[in-house]
């Protein structure tokens, strides 16, 4: 199962707004898959969108950065959405 998100779209809006990010088809092992699969499932039958993001430690990623990628991420989010890309 897949997201219905254009993940490239976004993964291009949050690059251009300067995010270090990365696009990945996994969502790791155990809790966080059992989670995205779940939350996948459910979408399916809610026409719901999911979006799964792994997010590091502040010791490893600073929290205002942090914060500022989710900003970006939920703007990108919000644009597209308005324009009816998904």
């Amino acid at each position: 199962m897949f997201t219905a998100l254009p993940i490239t779209e976004l993964f291009c809006k949050l690059k251009d707004a300067g995010v270090d990010c990365e696009i990945s088809d996994s969502a790791g092992t155990y809790i966080c898959n059992y989670i995205y699969f779940k939350s996948l499932l459910q979408a399916a039958n809610s026409g719901a969108c999911v979006l799964f993001v792994h997010t590091p430690d502040f010791r490893t990623v600073p929290e205002e950065q942090q914060v500022k990628a989710m900003e970006e991420l939920l703007k990108a989010i919000a644009d597209l959405a308005s324009r009816g890309r998904f």
